[in-house]
């Protein structure tokens, strides 16, 4: 098998979140990429985000918390 090198932007908490879990299960980021690139191309099926779920755990992060208070806030002094 030929191997190529594949370059990509990511966000580098992401990357960090990631490395941190692979190396917990004993692995590393060049197999986990190849791992999802592998079973990507073997599923017939179209890939479905389940976008409800993502959105349910982005709310739960103090950071977004804080800054849907600060919008509600803003939006009853400006619209009652």
């Amino acid at each position: 098998m030929q191997e190529t090198l594949l370059t990509i932007r990511i966000d580098q908490k992401l990357k960090n979140a990631a490395k941190k879990k692979a190396e917990k299960m004993g692995l590393n980021l060049s197999l986990v990429t190849k791992l999802f690139y592998s079973s990507f191309v073997e599923k017939t099926d179209v890939i479905k985000i389940d976008t409800e779920a993502i959105f349910d755990e982005a709310i739960k992060s103090e950071p977004v918390k804080k800054q849907l208070i600060k919008i509600a806030e803003l939006s009853r002094k400006k619209y009652g």
